[in-house]
C-alpha cells in the first residue's frame, strides 16, 4: 500500500479547509486501486498543527483514546507514517496485505503534543476510500519536556549525540562501552562462543560460553550494561559435565521478555553422560535463579550464533541442529526444561537453526547446504555447527499467532552463506550474505505467517573489506544490523523497518578511538536496541590467547 499526497487533489484540500482541514492521499495496492485516503482536522486546532501521524493496527482494532493521548503507540502498528501539516510530498507508507485495519491518526503541535485524535476501522481489501475525522483533544498531552526536540512527531534530546539522523534522532553516537570480563582460561586459548545480547527495559544483558580445551571447564558469563554504558559485575554460571575430548564453542542462546529471561548452551557428549541442552532463568543483572539440563539427540544438539532462543505467543522456543541427522529444529521450553514436540523445518542438510517471534506470530530460519555433507567441524565459518562448514542455502518458514508448529507451510528458499533474523510486531527482518563484490550484506523482510518476503535489497558498507556476518535486530520501527566488516565493525540503522527500509546512519567503528575494539575475526557479533539506545557486542574470534581481550561491547545513541 504505496500512500502518497494524490498530485490531483489541491483543489479538493482549499474546498474543504472550512469546516475540516483534509490531508489527502491514494493508494495504487488496494482493490480497487487508488483509494481515497483523507484526514480531517478541526477548524479550531487546524493553525496548531505542525505533524499529522497515522498508524495501521492489525485485526481491525482501534487503540482506545488514552492509548492514543500521547500519539501512535511506537510498538503495535504493522506501518506508520508521519508527515508535516503542509508536506506536499509525504513518505511512503508501504505495503500492507488486503485485511481489515483499524486506522488511527493524531495530530501534533509543533512540540509534539496531541491536539486531536480519530480512527476508522477499514477493510482494505475492497475499501473505495479511508477517512478519519479527528476530534479536538480537551488537554493536550505528549509536548516535549525541556531540553527535546519535537522532530518528525518524536521528542529527540537536543544533547542526544549532536547530529540527528534525517527524520530521526538516530545518531549513533557513542555513548559508552567496555571490554568483556577476563578469560577463563589460564593457558592458550579460550575458546568462546557467539555472544548474544538482549534489551531488559533497564538497560542491556550480554552472555558467552567461554571453554578451556586444557582442563575441560566452561562456563557462562553474563554482563549487565547500563544505558549509559556502564557494565554491572559479571555474573557467571559454571557448566557441568563438559570433557577436554568434547569442546564447546557453538551459540549462546539468550531471550528476554517483561522482567525476566532465559540462556541456553548445548551439552556435548562426556563419557557416558548424555549430551543435551543446559537452561537458566535470569534476572536482569544475570543472576540465575534456577536451571535444568535435558537431554536431546542421539548424538548431541547444537546451537546457532544468537538466534536460538524466543518467547513465541504459545511460549519460549529453542531452535537447534541434530547433529547426527542433520536436522534444524524446533522445541518448546518450559521454565528452565525442554517440553514435547520437537518439530522439524527447512529441506536441506542443515548447517543452522534459527527462531524469532513476537506476539503475533513466529518465523523459522535454516541454513543448509545443496551438497549436504557430514563432516560438522571442518572449518571456523559463523553460523554453522561449532565453526562447521557455511551453507550455501536459507530456508524461511513463518507461522502466524495460533498456527501450529508440527503443521509449517512449506519454506521460501534463497541463496545463503550465513544468516541472522529478528522481528517486531507484524514484521520478520532476515539479514544474510549478499553479492561479495558489490552488495556483500542483503535483507528479506517477511510478514508474520507469510513465506513470501514483501521485499528484500541488499547493500555494501562504506569500509572495504570482507563482510563475515551480521547480526540484526528490530525495535519500534527501526532495524540495526551489526556487521564485521573486515577485521572491525560497523553498525547500520535503518528506519522503516515496518515497511521498506531505508538506511539512515552508518557508524564504522575503527573510526572513534573510544570504541574498546581491536581486530576481530570470525563474526562474533550481535546487537539489541531498546527506546534510546542500541548495544552491540563481539567477540575476538573462536580462539582467543590470554594475550588478547575476549571481546568488548558498545552502546550507542538512537531514539526511534
Amino acid at each position: 500500500m504505496n500512500m502518497r499526497r494524490s498530485a490531483q487533489r489541491p483543489a479538493a484540500l482549499l474546498a474543504l479547509l472550512l469546516p475540516a482541514l483534509p490531508f489527502a492521499l491514494d493508494s495504487a495496492c488496494f482493490d480497487p486501486p487508488n483509494v481515497d485516503f483523507t484526514v480531517s482536522v478541526p477548524t479550531s486546532i487546524s493553525a496548531k498543527v505542525a505533524w499529522i501521524e497515522i498508524g495501521a493496527f492489525a485485526d481491525g482494532i482501534c487503540p482506545t483514546a488514552g492509548q492514543l493521548a500521547g500519539g501512535i503507540p511506537p510498538v503495535g502498528p504493522v506501518a506508520r507514517v508521519v508527515l508535516r501539516a503542509n508536506d506536499t510530498a509525504p513518505p511512503a507508507f508501504g505495503d500492507l496485505p488486503k485485511a481489515s485495519y483499524g486506522f488511527a491518526a493524531v495530530a501534533r503541535a509543533s512540540d509534539c503534543s496531541v491536539l486531536g485524535q480519530g480512527c476508522a476501522v477499514v477493510d482494505v481489501s475492497g475499501a473505495s476510500s479511508i477517512a478519519i475525522t479527528l476530534t479536538a483533544t480537551s488537554s493536550p498531552a505528549g509536548a516535549c519536556e525541556p531540553g527535546n526536540t519535537c522532530i518528525d512527531a518524536v521528542c529527540v534530546s537536543e544533547d542526544d549525540g549532536g547530529a540527528l539522523g534525517p527524520g530521526l534522532g538516530c545518531s549513533l553516537a557513542f555513548v559508552g562501552g567496555g571490554p568483556l570480563a577476563d578469560p577463563i582460561a589460564d593457558l592458550d586459548p579460550t575458546l568462546l562462543s557467539p555472544p548474544a545480547i538482549v534489551a531488559t527495559g533497564s538497560g542491556f544483558l550480554l552472555a558467552y560460553r567461554e571453554f578451556d580445551p586444557n582442563s575441560g571447564d566452561a562456563r557462562i558469563t553474563l554482563i549487565p550494561i547500563d544505558d549509559e554504558g556502564a557494565s554491572g559485575i559479571p555474573q557467571r554460571i559454571g557448566l557441568q559435565n563438559r570433557c577436554v575430548s568434547s569442546p564447546e564453542s557453538d551459540g549462546t542462546a539468550l531471550a528476554w521478555s517483561g522482567s525476566s529471561g532465559v540462556v541456553a548452551v548445548s551439552r556435548h557428549r562426556c563419557g557416558s553422560d548424555l549430551p543435551g541442552v543446559d537452561v537458566y532463568a535470569i534476572d536482569a543483572q544475570g543472576m540465575s535463579s534456577m536451571g535444568a539440563f535435558s537431554s536431546m539427540g542421539t548424538d548431541g544438539v547444537v546451537l546457532s550464533q544468537g538466534h536460538a532462543l524466543a518467547f513465541a505467543p504459545s511460549g519460549v522456543l529453542l531452535a537447534s541442529l541434530d547433529t547426527r541427522t542433520r536436522v534444524a529444529q524446533v522445541t518448546p521450553v518450559s521454565g528452565t526444561s525442554l517440553g514435547s514436540p520437537t518439530s522439524t523445518f527447512g529441506d536441506l542438510a542443515a548447517v543452522g537453526a534459527y527462531v524469532t517471534a513476537t506476539s503475533l506470530g513466529t518465523g523459522l530460519l535454516s541454513l543448509g547446504s545443496s551438497t549436504g555433507g557430514s563432516d560438522a567441524a571442518s572449518d571456523s565459518s559463523p553460523g554453522a555447527p561449532e565453526g562447521g562448514s557455511s551453507g550455501d542455502t536459507a530456508s524461511f518458514t513463518s507461522v502466524g499467532m495460533g498456527g501450529s508448529l508440527s503443521s509449517l507451510p512449506s519454506p521460501n528458499d534463497f541463496q545463503a552463506s550465513w544468516v541472522s533474523l529478528g522481528a517486531v510486531d507484524s514484521r520478520i527482518l532476515v539479514v544474510t550474505s549478499g553479492a561479495p563484490s558489490s552488495n556483500p550484506i542483503a535483507w528479506y523482510a517477511f510478514d508474520v505467517g507469510v513465506v513470501a518476503p514483501a521485499h528484500n535489497d541488499s547493500f555494501a558498507p562504506k569500509v572495504a573489506g570482507d563482510v563475515a556476518y551480521a547480526d540484526v535486530a528490530l525495535h519500534a520501527d527501526n532495524a540495526f544490523i551489526a556487521a564485521e566488516v573486515g577485521n572491525s565493525i560497523s553498525l547500520f540503522a535503518f528506519r522503516k523497518a515496518s515497511t521498506y527500509p531505508e538506511l539512515l546512519v552508518e557508524n564504522d567503528f575503527a573510526n572513534d578511538v573510544r570504541i574498546p575494539l581491536s581486530s576481530v575475526q570470525d563474526g562474533l557479533v550481535a546487537v539489541a536496541a531498546d527506546d534510546t539506545r542500541v548495544a552491540v557486542v563481539w567477540g575476538t574470534g573462536r580462539n582467543v590467547s590470554t594475550a588478547q581481550d575476549l571481546g568488548g561491547y558498545a552502546v550507542f545513541s538512537c531514539v526511534p
